[in-house]
């Protein structure tokens, strides 16, 4: 039952004195008035008038004040009032006071209204003490004060002013002023009743039909009601159909209320136009008709009605009776939200949060999820900490805040709060980190069927968090999920079928789940099928299917499945070769961080395949896959500064990559950095470190390493100057063919450094020089051959040439 309570003020009116016994001439001026001969009694009463009669006065303020015989004048009015107010006329003070409330013919002004209407109230006016009461009562021009409002309504109501006895028994039910008591209410409701007052009877009735303040009298109320609203009374109809609706002491008869609400809609009321959308939309006394119903709550909803815009929002939203418009819904939602509904905050969150009706906009979906929270809205509660958990644009997350409303959903049942508790206590995201927490959480809401906190629950025990590591019990639970179709679920089985954790290993199982989550979009399974159907792993190799379930996952954003698509392209195998193709998947893949696609495409940008050759590009790309350590392409981008290729010229740079390379124990990497400090390129020179980097290398059997640390010995840079060592890494390298050790060895051997003087060996080693060693060295090696055979006799040739002839280079 809507509550009833409400003030009823008297309107502006004008008050008429009745003619005191006086002159002739005063007596005919009244007769004339009240005559209706206006004319006659302007005539007689002005001079009077004119002449001080506070009488004559008064009555001059009425003509005027209604425009009897005279243009309405209501300056002319209040002037005349003011003459006979001053003299003490408590009628004129009275509608003086009204003029200063109305602002007719003065400017408004309370407190001036309320000197007035207290002059009059004092001399027993009843119409001014309840205006007094309600200026008190609304705080105008006086303090608001609802003791002395009281008051005067009382000195009002006990003259019998129905207006006042209203107000005072609405005094009563509120406590304003009095102690509340309904039954001193009953009492002065009663009285205006009783003078056919309709708002005191519908009162009264109220008190009636609930048992405040009278003993409860259902069949009293409805008496009562059905004479109110059988002369119209709105606020009758629609308590009386209220009964009739409800069936509380009346037969329930939902066609008769029907009926009392469209009488009383038809007269405005907001309550039984909206009431009666409801009647309409769900079929109560009628037939269900949505547009009958949204016609209603458009009614009422365009004055304001909050019950209204809440469900007409909610007929946009489903476009029930209207066509489906979410932006309409927003609109009306928007409104009533305004009003503080705590269904419309509710909804209109929703809308928010997803964007639907409106521009997406989380952080006004928070606050309007906040204010129905706090208004005791569960739903609204859950929601709140969803957001807050997820946080986004304009929406700091708050775990704290979501574990706490989590909790106390939780603590009621509730599988989605419990089940996000899990979540929350498994991160440790606004609690502290508790594994065995999050496990007992994820296990409520598991046996509830919630297939998120089912999915927890396999994760808890297949890493042991929380539970003892059971990859079987993981097994389970994933089984649980998957059987219901939840693809991450299905995923996670192939990848124990794939692995054997919890089932017997199974490639076959494994591709069958795979494929049952991939049909479903889930991008990981996609990419692991690819993988399966390119290796012929569980399922017959078929490069065309890997291709299609790669592309699956790519189109998703799974790195690994767009990387490996570019090289099902690159290759051509399942598709049709195209570089182009290749590149622009290795591209998706670098871009979204993954290194060894960066490293792919960094290739193709350099080699100009598929694409222009772009060393800029190349660089770029290869920077990307060597900050993540790649080794390759940290010696190409080493490479790509030293020759000032898509990059400008840097040789520091170059170092720097040449040894992150070295570093990771890469052979070129080190024997070039070896170089770099023998020639002090881009790094300080340094014959020691160059050393150090050449061992490292020429103890992995790099030649060029080889030759350059045994020209260190030999030259004694960096290294204490040690020809037998020189001659050891030179024949390491020489016995492998490489010219410049042949040549050098040779020398050794001329001169006897380092090893025993043979002109034969070295006869052999500069022949082998001379033969295949590049130009610029062979001129030289032949030179030191010929001064070799001038100290060889000719049996001494014929062993070298013969030496020369069997030599092959060692593997």
């Amino acid at each position: 039952m809507r509550s009833w309570v409400r003030f009823g003020f008297a309107g502006l009116c004008v008050l008429a004195a009745s003619a005191p016994v006086l002159g002739d001439a005063l007596q005919d001026g009244a007769a004339a008035y009240s005559h209706g001969d206006f004319a006659k009694a302007l005539k007689l009463l002005k001079p009077l008038a004119e002449n001080g009669d506070a009488y004559a006065e008064m009555t001059l303020g009425v003509i005027y004040a209604k425009g009897q015989g005279v243009p309405q004048d209501y300056a002319a009015a209040a002037g005349w009032y003011r003459k006979a107010a001053d003299k003490g006329n408590a009628f004129a003070q009275t509608n003086l006071g009204l003029f200063y409330a109305e602002g007719r013919g003065v400017t408004q002004d309370y407190a001036e209204a309320a000197a007035w209407y207290r002059k009059a109230a004092d001399q027993g006016v009843a119409f001014a003490a309840g205006s007094l009461a309600r200026l008190y009562a609304k705080g105008l021009g006086v303090k608001q004060d609802y003791a002395e409002a009281a008051s005067w309504y009382r000195k009002a109501a006990e003259k019998g002013d129905v207006a006042a006895e209203v107000n005072l028994a609405s005094l009563y039910l509120r406590g304003e002023g009095v102690a509340k008591d309904e039954r001193e209410a009953a009492l002065w409701l009663r009285k205006a009743a009783d003078k056919g007052n309709l708002y005191a009877q519908s009162a009264l009735a109220a008190l009636l039909s609930a048992g405040h303040g009278v003993k409860s009298d259902t069949a009293e109320a409805v008496a009562l009601y059905r004479e109110a609203a059988a002369q119209g009374d709105v606020a009758a109809e629609t308590h009386l159909a209220d009964l009739l609706a409800s069936g509380r002491g009346v037969a329930k008869d939902e066609a008769a209320a029907l009926a009392l609400y469209q009488k009383a809609a038809a007269q405005g009321s907001l309550y039984a136009q909206s009431v009666l959308g409801t009647f309409y939309a769900q079929g109560r006394g009628t037939k269900q008709d949505y547009a009958q119903a949204t016609l209603w709550y458009r009614k009422a909803a365009e004055q304001g009605d909050v019950s209204a815009e809440v469900h007409l929002g909610l007929l946009y939203a489903q476009g029930l009776g209207v066509a489906k418009d979410e932006t309409q819904a927003a609109s009306w939602f928007e409104k009533a939200a305004t009003q503080g509904d705590v269904a419309a905050e509710a909804n209109l969150a929703q809308l928010y949060a997803e964007g639907r009706g409106v521009t997406k906009d989380e952080a006004k979906a928070v606050d309007l999820y906040r204010k129905a929270a706090a208004k005791g809205d569960l739903a609204s509660e859950i929601n709140l900490a969803l957001l807050l958990a997820k946080g986004g644009p304009g929406v700091a997350p708050d775990y704290a805040e979501a574990a706490r409303l989590f909790g106390l959903a939780a603590a009621r049942g509730d599988v989605i709060a419990e089940s996000n508790l899990a979540h929350l206590y498994a991160a440790g995201l606004g609690v502290a980190k508790d594994p065995a927490q999050a496990a007992a959480w994820f296990r409520k809401a598991a046996d509830q069927g919630d297939l998120a906190a089912t999915l927890g629950l396999a994760r808890a025990y297949e890493t042991g968090e929380g539970v003892a590591r059971d990859p079987a019990q993981a097994a389970i639970w994933y089984h649980k999920a998957a059987d219901k179709g939840f693809a991450r679920a299905e995923a996670k089985l192939g990848a124990l079928y794939l692995a054997g954790a919890g089932v017997p290993q199974d490639d076959q199982q494994a591709a069958g789940w795979f494929e049952k989550a991939a049909t479903q979009g889930d991008a990981a399974a996609a990419a692991n099928l690819g993988l399966l159907y390119a290796k012929g792993q569980g399922v017959k190799q078929d490069y065309a299917a890997a291709a299609k379930w790669y592309r699956a996952a790519a189109d998703k954003g799974d790195v690994f499945a767009a990387a490996s698509l570019g090289l099902l392209y690159q290759h051509g195998e399942g598709v049709t070769l195209d570089e182009a193709q290749a590149a622009d998947w290795y591209r998706k893949a670098a871009d979204a961080g993954d290194p060894a696609a960066a490293l792919d495409l960094a290739l193709l940008y350099a080699k100009g395949a598929g694409l222009k050759q772009d060393f800029a590009a190349a660089a770029a790309y290869y920077r990307k896959a060597a900050e993540h350590g790649i080794v390759s392409a940290q010696i190409a981008l080493g490479q790509l500064y030293e020759k000032g290729q898509g990059v400008k010229q840097d040789f520091a740079a170059a170092a720097g990559w040449y040894r992150e390379a070295a570093e990771q124990g890469d052979v070129f990497a080190q024997s070039t950095l070896g170089l770099f400090y023998a020639k002090g390129r881009g790094v300080k020179q340094d014959y020691a470190e160059a050393a150090n980097w050449y061992r490292k290398a020429a103890d992995e059997g790099d030649l060029f390493a080889e030759t350059g640390l045994a020209l260190l010995y030999q030259r004694g840079q960096g290294v204490k100057q040690d020809y037998a060592e020189a001659a050891k890494w030179y024949a390491k390298a020489a016995a492998r063919g490489d010219a410049f050790a042949q040549s050098n060895l040779g020398l050794l051997y001329a001169n006897g450094q380092g090893l025993k003087q043979d002109y034969v060996e070295a006869y052999k080693w500069f022949a082998l020089a001379a033969a295949h060693g590049p130009a610029d060295n062979r001129a030289t090696a032949e030179s030191n051959r010929a001064i070799m055979a001038d100290k060889l006799t000719e049996p001494q040739i014929r062993q070298a040439k013969e030496l020369v002839e069997k030599w092959r280079p060692a593997r």
